[in-house]
């Protein structure tokens, strides 16, 4: 793996650690090209390239954290980034 990948591999996992070290649990976790959606607590939370809508959150931004998607507690099981 070249080093540019290993540098955003560990971005990615610091930022995993630290968005979901409070207390939520991240049950299921699928990534896409430039984004990640995780099922936590019952709802999902996206981060990464929003540009054409990837973060479902009705608009086109990107979100270097988690952003809350669907409400916790909506019982959500899986999720799929492609």
């Amino acid at each position: 793996m070249h080093t540019m990948g290993k540098s955003l591999l560990a971005t990615i996992g610091t930022l995993f650690i630290a968005a979901f070290a409070t207390g939520s649990h991240a049950s299921i976790v699928s990534a896409g090209a430039n984004h990640s959606c995780a099922v936590v607590n019952g709802g999902v939370k996206c981060w990464g390239n929003g540009f054409n809508g990837q973060l479902g959150n009705n608009n086109a931004n990107q979100s270097p954290v988690p952003i809350q998607t669907i409400a916790a507690g909506s019982n959500v099981t899986a999720v799929a980034a492609g």
